[in-house]
């Protein structure tokens, strides 16, 4: 099996993108527009965090640092590729609304290793002489 992974070790190597991410937390709509009027007239974000998200990012200025797709909410990943950079925007989820911005992207390699795999590898072996085997017995057992 480690033969095959060596074979096809391009396959288990990948790419993602992360954004670096600030955001701010509120629970109601009231909150949400006063955040963006203050913002849109002259607060800083790291001051609009402080001052008004609910979570604990809120005392660090809303930095929450490198997040992938897998560990954000999916309507915040979207926005987040909608975005350019340093612009910020108005998303509500289940939890309540964030306002967001990225202020850095990057791109992370995946390369899985051997133990990650090897339950694939072998998958596909079983399949593989599953179907050998098959044909020779059909040409065996011709009619």
């Amino acid at each position: 099996m480690f033969e095959y992974y060596k074979l096809h070790q391009n396959r288990y190597k990948n790419t993602k993108k992360e954004f670096k991410v600030q955001r701010i937390f509120t629970e109601n709509t009231q909150t949400n527009r006063q955040v963006l009027e203050e913002l849109r007239t002259g607060m800083t974000f790291s001051e609009a965090a402080k001052r008004f998200s609910k979570e604990e990012a809120a005392s660090n200025g809303g930095y929450i640092g490198f997040v992938g797709e897998e560990n954000i909410e999916p309507e915040i990943w979207e926005k987040l590729n909608e975005l350019k950079k340093w612009h910020y925007a108005s998303v509500n989820t289940e939890k309540g609304f964030y306002i967001v911005r990225y202020y850095q992207t990057r791109n992370v390699e995946i390369d899985k290793k051997f133990n990650d795999v090897k339950n694939e590898g072998f998958i596909y072996h079983v399949w593989f002489f599953r179907d050998k085997l098959i044909s020779k017995v059909k040409l065996k057992v011709k009619p």
